[in-house]
């Protein structure tokens, strides 16, 4: 059992990470079996979890800016079901996906002591989102992405210099901050393929792409 679901009671959707046997261009258009190798999405809610997210307000930071008890509700309401994917869960509660940060995984060194505390904290916004709606990007971009780990062409080296160029690209087009260009993309990369080497590649190219662009921003 993974941590999560002992110590907040998150269950999880296991996505099923498979190659394409499609290699062509017909790939981007949809004729890969998206059941195998799907595109990071957000979760769609019931009825009764729509009503429950109105009761919660992010800020700029996603963080809560309103402070009552309607995130826990919320998780529960999707652990219930088993409706979060597992990828999301691993990036709150397993260490080796706290990439640089010292040592436990982001829940581990959440504030609060029981699960509720935690879970209602203003700063457990971000992660909230994360299992709503998956990485912060544009659908362009997130598709752009999940394109080139679909076809596969090449060496895994290839793909992960292709991953890596199509990700310093969008960062510049996109001009977001380092630690938001590191955190989505580094989202990105283990929601279309689980290896963590990959997306550790791919956070750094998109770190470097940043720091570049706000070194000429100040030149």
């Amino acid at each position: 059992m993974k941590p999560i679901a002992g110590s907040i009671g998150l269950q999880e959707r296991s996505y099923v990470w498979s190659n394409s046997p499609h290699k062509d261009s017909k790939a981007c258009l949809g004729v890969f079996d998206m059941e195998k190798v799907p595109l990071p999405q957000p979760i769609v809610l019931t009825d009764e979890e729509k009503e429950i997210l109105k009761e919660i307000q992010f800020g700029s930071s996603k963080f809560f800016t309103t402070i009552n008890d309607a995130p826990v509700r919320l998780v529960n309401s999707l652990c219930r079901r088993n409706a979060i994917p597992s990828i999301r869960v691993k990036y709150l509660t397993e260490a080796k996906y706290r990439i640089g940060r010292g040592n436990g995984s982001r829940w581990d060194n959440f504030r609060g002591n029981s699960r509720d505390e935690k879970i209602n904290h203003p700063h457990f916004g971000p992660y909230l989102w994360y299992m709503l709606y998956g990485p912060d990007l544009p659908k362009e971009t997130i598709e752009g992405f999940h394109c080139i780990v679909v076809n596969e062409m090449g060496t895994e080296i290839d793909v992960m210099e292709q991953l890596c160029a199509f990700t310093r690209a969008e960062t510049r087009k996109l001009c977001l901050t380092p630690s938001v260009a590191r955190d989505e993309f580094f989202k990105l990369a283990i929601e279309c393929k689980d290896d963590l080497w990959l997306a550790e590649c791919v956070r750094d190219a998109a770190g470097q792409a940043s720091n570049q662009l706000m070194r000429k921003r100040r030149y």
